[in-house]
């Protein structure tokens, strides 16, 4: 999901396309960090805020891109930026609990330097 979001803000490109290509090793990688009994997970604490958080920053990065994006227009850019956002409610989904909210912002933060 993360790939893909970041792959439309550029239109493509050859990154996206081989990141796609490396992510079942860092899901492998992910797999095999994730506790295997309950006993062992440390941070049991609610998480709402923090994956709230998370996922407004990425709704307002849709929102900053889209206002510098001139390549996409009218109507067209509303149906981009409705696409963006399924994306992020996708993950929204995906992460249920700690774990996964922190592998979703490695990955996020380790693999895709923006400015």
């Amino acid at each position: 999901m993360i790939n893909s979001l970041f792959g439309h803000f550029q239109y493509g490109g050859t990154y996206f396309g081989h990141q796609k290509m490396r992510i079942l090793g860092y899901a492998e990688y992910s797999i095999y960090l994730l506790p295997k009994e309950n006993n062992e997970i440390e941070k049991t604490y609610d998480i709402t805020k923090q994956k709230e958080l998370y996922i407004k920053s990425l709704r307002q990065l849709i929102k900053d891109e889209s206002e510098i994006d001139f390549e996409t227009l009218g109507q067209e850019k509303i149906e981009r930026n409705k696409k963006l956002n399924e994306i992020v409610d996708k993950l929204n989904t995906l992460i249920s609990d700690n774990f996964y909210l922190r592998r979703a912002q490695d990955f996020h933060y380790g693999h895709y330097e923006y400015y």
